[in-house]
């Protein structure tokens, strides 16, 4: 077996994930990033949901079927681990800034996307 480039097997790993909208885009994408994983919808609700859903199933799939290890290890474009560590930096400065301002959030304030990280034990997650 060639070396994985995350080492996520059949009985435990990881995936990172987030779910955003362009500001020319009429629909909300989610993207699982060790799985290239990519999915669209029109709210952010249903984008998280579906995101979730996909992620369950892929990874059912893949173990259920003893499927090569090698698709729990198969990284997105490049460009969404780009958007992905930009949201990073931008949610730890968003909380910086909410914390040392004492603000309240409101709906205007919200930054524009979700991050989840999870991992997995035997298909089951476990969100952090």
């Amino acid at each position: 077996m060639k070396n994985l480039l995350f080492n996520n097997t059949y009985k435990s790993g990881y995936v990172h994930s987030f779910v955003f909208k362009g500001s020319n885009e009429e629909f909300y994408t989610g993207v699982a990033l060790e799985f290239d994983v990519v999915i669209q919808a029109k709210t952010s609700e249903k984008a998280e949901e579906c995101l979730l859903d996909t992620i369950k199933n892929y990874l059912r799939n893949v173990i259920d079927n003893e499927l090569s290890e090698e698709l729990l290890n198969t990284p997105a474009d490049k460009k969404y681990w780009e958007m992905y560590k930009k949201a990073i930096t931008t949610e730890s400065k968003f909380i910086e800034l909410v914390l040392e301002d004492k603000k309240q959030i409101t709906q205007s304030t919200k930054i524009p996307f979700n991050i989840t990280r999870s991992d997995y034990v035997n298909g089951n997650f476990n969100f952090v």
